[in-house]
């Protein structure tokens, strides 16, 4: 069901018969896509495919940084600030 072939995609985990990345699958389930907008958007994945694509990306997560350091950013305000509003620099 999931390949990975240097000379495909180089070597990125695909589905099989697809170019689509397996990961790319568990990163748009991982922000809150629903199962059935990705079935609508990938016509050629089955819910089969994206429940493997959550369990490929825990087993096996990509290289390099995991847990990106702006990830723990928090939102200091929620307050819109107009440009013309900002203090002007001298």
């Amino acid at each position: 069901m999931i390949a990975s072939n240097k000379e495909i995609m180089g070597g990125t985990p695909y589905f099989k018969g697809t170019r689509i990345p397996v990961h790319d699958i568990a990163d748009m389930l991982a922000n809150g896509d629903e199962v059935a907008a990705l079935l609508s958007t990938h016509p050629t994945l089955s819910e089969e495919k994206v429940t493997a694509a959550t369990i490929y990306a825990e087993a096996y997560p990509r290289r390099g940084r995991r847990h990106p350091a702006w990830r723990k950013l928090r939102l200091r305000t929620s307050k819109t600030i107009k440009l013309d509003k900002l203090p002007q620099k001298s």
